[in-house]
């Protein structure tokens, strides 16, 4: 399914199985996807979930073009975006999202690209204010992560960090990037 020019704003989640056998949570406060998704010259925002991806919610595959998504929140994890398949971000502002515990901006434990967008203004509680990649596979590519909080995993360090087999963060102080697997 391929979404264009939308805006899409104040919802509030599906009560669904995260995983089969789990009891029921809210999730998908604007986009609830399970399927293939393209959403394009869009906008996502101010809607709700109280567990998983107040912004959007997806199992499937999911490709987000020059759209804008902020002002998410507050779920467990993923304020703007969840996701655990497929996840590209291509030229988009994903912006002021929150989570009470990981990835205000983006949480993904699947594989994940995020390309010449800009993810900022975004907050956790604990890990990846901007993006948090739990054990999935992530690029970033030619995008910005700033004024997020707390911005990485380990709080010692920069301002993005994504958890995957290994670890790599990017320290907006020095502009040092490290890598370790």
């Amino acid at each position: 399914v391929s979404l264009q020019g939308l805006i899409i704003q104040n919802g509030s989640g599906t009560y669904t199985e995260r995983w089969p056998g789990e009891p029921l949570v809210q999730c998908g406060g604007g986009i609830w996807n399970a399927g293939r998704l393209s959403l394009m010259d869009s906008t996502v925002s101010g809607n709700t979930a109280n567990e998983y991806g107040s912004g959007i919610w997806s199992t499937g595959a999911l490709t987000v073009d020059r759209s804008r998504i902020y002002g998410n929140g507050k779920p467990r994890d993923g304020g703007g975006i969840w996701s655990s398949g497929e996840l590209i971000v291509r030229d988009s502002i994903v912006a002021g999202n929150e989570a009470w515990w990981n990835g205000g901006g983006i949480w993904s434990s699947g594989k994940m690209q995020v390309e010449r967008s800009n993810v900022t203004g975004n907050t956790a509680e604990y890990y990846g204010g901007g993006i948090a990649s739990d054990m999935g596979q992530a690029t970033v590519v030619d995008s910005t992560s700033a004024t997020t909080w707390p911005a990485i995993f380990d709080a010692a360090t920069g301002s993005l960090a994504i958890k995957t087999d290994g670890a790599l963060t990017y320290n907006a102080t020095t502009g040092a990037l490290s890598a370790t697997l």
